[in-house]
């Protein structure tokens, strides 16, 4: 006859322990859900004041500051194959950061790339689990931010003479060296636009 009470309190126990192991289990993933959707609305808050920025320096040139820029991957060429950079595609930190390329300008404002990198801006870093003490740095200056775009299956040819004559009537001397930054590409009825924001640092920054 005591058999069962203890099985009834047992079965009680288990069930109890069951109930509060699954309640701990939901609010952890309650916990990780909200922290997940508090960091897209982060991004995409920062997403839309950078495309108000883009729109606004299309086709015009002004003086901006480049954010702290953090690269996480160099190599010296434009080549963009696919095996050399998979890690970088497949990274979970890929749509926190931009492919830029550098620029080494002449007094013409012809430029030829130098370089290729993948790197994060200090706005978003912020939301990466990185430490930027551990991180290569390139620090934030003084620019003239420019929008250009290419068609995505045409050479690139970088041409930055509109912002020297900017520089030239507003007497700003400049480095040699521009930085930029693929941000997103626009398909038009008859081509896909690949859009730049282009950076050249001033000599004063």
């Amino acid at each position: 006859m005591t058999a069962r009470p203890i099985r009834y309190q047992r079965q009680v126990s288990d069930r109890k322990g069951k109930i509060f192991y699954t309640s701990i289990t939901s609010l952890s993933h309650i916990s990780k859900e909200i922290a997940r959707l508090t960091l897209e609305v982060e991004q995409m808050s920062y997403m839309k004041q950078h495309l108000d920025t883009l729109n606004a320096g299309s086709h015009t040139v002004s003086i901006r500051t480049l954010p702290a820029v953090y690269p996480l991957y160099h190599q010296d060429s434009a080549f963009l194959g696919y095996r050399t950079l998979k890690d970088v595609f497949h990274s979970s930190l890929f749509p926190m950061g931009n492919f830029s390329y550098i620029l080494s300008v002449e007094t013409s404002g012809s430029c030829q790339v130098s370089a290729l990198q993948f790197a994060i801006r200090e706005p978003m870093l912020a939301l990466t689990p990185l430490n930027p003490a551990n991180l290569p740095r390139r620090d934030s200056c003084r620019c003239l931010y420019t929008v250009t775009a290419f068609p995505t299956e045409h050479e690139m040819c970088w041409d930055l003479s509109a912002v020297l004559e900017y520089a030239g009537e507003h007497q700003l001397s400049c480095k040699p060296e521009a930085y930029a930054f693929y941000v997103f590409s626009i398909a038009q009825p008859d081509v896909i636009l690949d859009y730049y924001e282009v950076y050249l640092p001033l000599e004063d920054s």
